[in-house]
């Protein structure tokens, strides 16, 4: 939501929740092959009834305590610029991406949570940058394709090699998607693909510099659980990921 103060834009941060400590029965089931966790009606409330982004509980314990369901994390070694998990998140039934960390101390990267009004600013100036020729040659040269990523490799590498790839593919992953499709999510989601390696860690310096004031940052300098409502804001990593976190997947 946006408001004005004094003839000044003024953008809303995600709502964050902070918990010291929360009952997290384990319940498990498999959805599309993949493994999840069934979110506690106590937080559920928090999401669904007073309107939270994210939840923060600050439990060692509790972090420990969670399985590790969410698979290795893409981008290992630089960050990875603002996204919603599967792409197709609409029809997608795992909606809350539970991060913990086992331990306190310093993490090398940060994650970084925005709502949809910030990331259509961010999108603005991402397209700018992929869709500029010689950056885009820089990334071609960076390019490399995971089977992980939702469009195959042909469409990926057509990308980088016509200068209408990136517009095509767009169109292609919505046409799959029908009336599902979230073309801001879509277009967020295939330059998270393309923009990887050094240029990753220079566009989220950009964004850093431009749009610090509406990100909600978590540092992970205490060990705990991060939950984010994935269909409803946009996430992050700036830095490495290492120490790696634990990842879930709650329905």
């Amino acid at each position: 939501m946006s408001n004005t103060n004094s003839g000044v834009l003024v953008r809303t941060l995600p709502k964050l929740v902070t918990l010291a400590s929360c009952d997290f029965p384990i319940v498990e089931s498999e959805l599309n092959g993949f493994k999840v966790l069934t979110l506690p009606d106590r937080l559920r409330g928090l999401f669904m009834e007073e309107g939270a982004h994210v939840v923060r509980i600050n439990s060692i314990a509790l972090a420990q305590s969670l399985p590790d369901y969410g698979g290795k994390a893409s981008g290992e070694h630089y960050s990875l610029l603002p996204h919603q998990d599967h792409l197709d998140n609409v029809q997608d039934r795992r909606r809350y991406l539970v991060l913990s960390k086992t331990t306190d101390g310093a993490r090398d990267a940060s994650t970084i949570i925005m709502r949809p009004d910030t990331a259509r600013e961010v999108l603005s100036l991402e397209e700018r940058f992929f869709k500029n020729k010689r950056r885009r040659a820089v990334l071609g040269r960076e390019r490399c394709y995971d089977p992980r990523f939702l469009i195959s490799e042909e469409q990926y590498h057509s990308c980088f090699d016509t200068d209408d790839g990136y517009e095509q593919v767009v169109c292609d992953v919505q046409a799959a998607h029908g009336a599902f499709s979230q073309e801001l999510a879509v277009r967020l989601g295939l330059l998270g693909y393309l923009v990887r390696g050094p240029s990753a860690d220079q566009v989220l310096r950009l964004l850093m510099r431009h749009h610090t004031a509406q990100f909600l940052m978590e540092p992970w300098e205490t060990g705990g659980v991060v939950i984010i409502d994935n269909p409803n804001v946009f996430h992050a990593r700036f830095g490495g990921n290492y120490p790696p976190l634990k990842r879930n997947f709650c329905i």
